[in-house]
């Protein structure tokens, strides 16, 4: 069925998002540009109001200047009361998270909160050749 929205929500929403009103009369095709269908994504799942969310790779198709709208659309899930769980690779996305768990080769090499995560990421991965091959009993493939 339909969500039934107020004309209050789908416009604070859509400015969540970036997007003009316009955009509600818009078909989601190969007309939109990469970063609209990703606004467009976005502002869907801020709608439907779900109780955990997965966002992978939030900012792909987005430029750097958008990160600030993606920190938006978190805080509406997070207000909203979703659990929100992102798969990024950009510390920028990362450093929102309340915990950061750090994945490579199949193995959990480390888990607390950003800060720590993404200095462990710079201190022992950063100029790691390690290319998500699969882990060898013990340590990494490339050990």
């Amino acid at each position: 069925g339909k969500l039934k929205l107020s004309e209050e929500e789908l416009d604070e929403t859509l400015s969540t998002v970036g997007l003009k009103k316009e955009y509600l009369d818009r078909f989601v095709d190969e007309s939109l540009s990469g970063g609209e269908r990703k606004r467009v994504e976005l502002a869907s799942i801020i709608l439907l109001n779900p109780r955990v969310t997965i966002l992978d790779e939030p900012d792909s198709g987005i430029d750097i200047m958008s990160m600030e709208m993606i920190e938006h659309v978190l805080e509406r899930l997070r207000d909203k009361g979703s659990i929100v769980i992102i798969i990024t690779h950009r510390e920028e996305i990362a450093r929102l998270a309340d915990e950061a768990y750090l994945l490579c080769g199949g193995r959990m090499l480390a888990s607390g909160v950003p800060e720590e995560i993404v200095g462990f990421y710079r201190k022992l991965c950063d100029s790691c050749q390690h290319i998500n091959e699969p882990v060898k009993e013990g340590g990494l493939a490339n050990d």
